[in-house]
């Protein structure tokens, strides 16, 4: 690999582990505003909600009121009014259950976006985890090529002491030997 590319294989798996930690984080921000955009559509849903709640307690009231008057007219024998009256009435009903089935649309949709918001939020924590596992990885790969340079020092250092004595042995057996003439 260092011949073929003129780089080491610790700094190809530095570029890689970089390289991973990019896409990692690429997809932590992308997830982030995927979720931004899900949290904005269920205040949306929500606002949503809270309307048609509040107009189905309008027609509620309305027909409420109406059938108050629809009786007061048939108590005043006033037939047509009350005819009328039970006219706005089943339009004012069909007008409720319109809204009731959009409110429970409305309902399902902020169920779907809540899970799908909570299913983000896993996703992010576990992106953000895997993240830590590729930092930690990253740093406990240099602790081994730092302590790879370390025991390689210490082996070397240690075979250069080997040497030193094998040859400080081989010069004491030849001064036994063959003594050096001592004359001063």
């Amino acid at each position: 690999n260092l011949l073929l590319n003129g780089r080491s294989p610790e700094a190809t798996e530095t570029d890689e582990t970089s390289r991973a930690m990019d896409r990692i984080n690429q997809k932590v921000r992308d997830a982030e505003t995927v979720q931004r955009a899900a949290q904005s559509q269920l205040a949306s849903l929500i606002q949503r909600e809270r309307i048609e709640q509040k107009l189905l307690a309008q027609i509620e009231a309305r027909i409420s009121n109406l059938t108050q008057h629809a009786t007061d007219a048939i108590a005043q024998n006033r037939t047509e009014l009350a005819c009328e009256s039970c006219r706005d009435i089943a339009e004012m009903e069909n007008s409720r259950d319109l809204r009731w089935s959009k409110l429970a649309q409305i309902k399902g949709e902020i169920v779907r976006v809540r899970q799908h918001i909570e299913n983000g939020h896993r996703r992010i924590i576990a992106l953000r985890q895997g993240a830590l596992r590729v930092r930690a990885l990253r740093r406990e790969a240099n602790m081994q090529i730092r302590l790879g340079g370390y025991s390689r020092a210490v082996a070397a250092e240690r075979e250069a002491d080997g040497l030193i004595e094998s040859v400080l042995r081989k010069d004491s057996l030849a001064n036994r030997v063959f003594p050096k003439d001592r004359e001063g």
